[in-house]
């Protein structure tokens, strides 16, 4: 996979080059967690392998999604990103800041293309991801197709890369790999079977394992990840939650 990758780079100039090689050790301190986190759930990975139809299969499509997500789109859409972010270093507590309004930028952007892809026009990219449905390993938290990936994973950095630019105060490297890798890590951890119950414990405003795997089972519920969680102030507000149904449509169920 990084045969194709040294050739964009080597067309694209040095600095996108040093971004590139950068996003790659984003991708593969993904997998190295994934892979902890994968082998501390074995038990449900082997049950999701031994009791669910075609699951040894569908674990391994989602580890050729997780491999192609991680060392293709990662590094490019995170070399793209990053022209926006400043070689300046900030302050402790503009870095505080700046990561917060990455949390929040990354929720409401998640959020949104998460619930629209809920809808019959766009379900067809988020499919995928709801196999892993009975059984859910960490895995799955990045098994998704490069469309899903992309819109709602990624993206949502390039536009809070842009945004903080456009306004004057634009991020240094340090918030914008702090701010990537705690929603990343929290992404795996919300897919992480063995939390779901230690989950029920954590305040209703931030995303919980429980909540997410409920997404999986329920489809129709729960959308908000990783972190903040929008459904708890949609629910709180029953004119947002009738505009967002009447914007959005009737979800999609299998």
């Amino acid at each position: 996979m990084e045969a194709p990758l040294k050739t964009i780079v080597n067309l694209a100039g040095d600095r996108f080059a040093r971004d590139v090689v950068e996003g790659l050790w984003v991708g593969k301190t993904f997998c190295a967690e994934c892979l902890v986190l994968e082998l501390l759930s074995f038990r449900h990975v082997i049950a999701l392998w031994t009791q669910q139809r075609d699951g040894a299969r569908l674990w391994l499509r989602g580890l050729a999604h997780v491999l192609l997500n991680m060392f293709v789109f990662t590094p490019l859409i995170f070399a793209y990103s990053v022209r926006w972010v400043s070689d300046d270093e900030l302050s402790a507590p503009a870095r505080f800041v700046q990561v917060l309004v990455a949390m929040l930028v990354h929720s409401v952007g998640y959020y949104s293309v998460h619930r629209a892809m809920h809808t019959p026009a766009l379900y067809w990219c988020h499919k995928f991801h709801h196999r892993f449905n009975r059984i859910i390993t960490p895995l799955a938290a990045n098994a998704v197709t490069p469309v899903e990936y992309s819109l709602a994973y990624a993206i949502p950095f390039t536009a809070y890369a842009r945004l903080l630019s456009a306004v004057g105060y634009p991020a240094d490297r340090f918030t914008i790999h702090a701010a990537i890798w705690i929603i990343g890590f929290t992404n795996l951890l919300i897919h992480t079977p063995d939390l779901e119950p230690l989950s029920k414990k954590l305040p209703a405003w931030l995303v919980g394992t429980h909540d997410h795997f409920e997404h999986h089972r329920k489809l129709a519920k729960n959308y908000a990840a990783p972190t903040f969680n929008l459904d708890t102030a949609v629910r709180q507000s029953p004119a947002a939650d009738r505009v967002l149904a009447r914007w959005f449509g009737k979800a999609y169920l299998e």
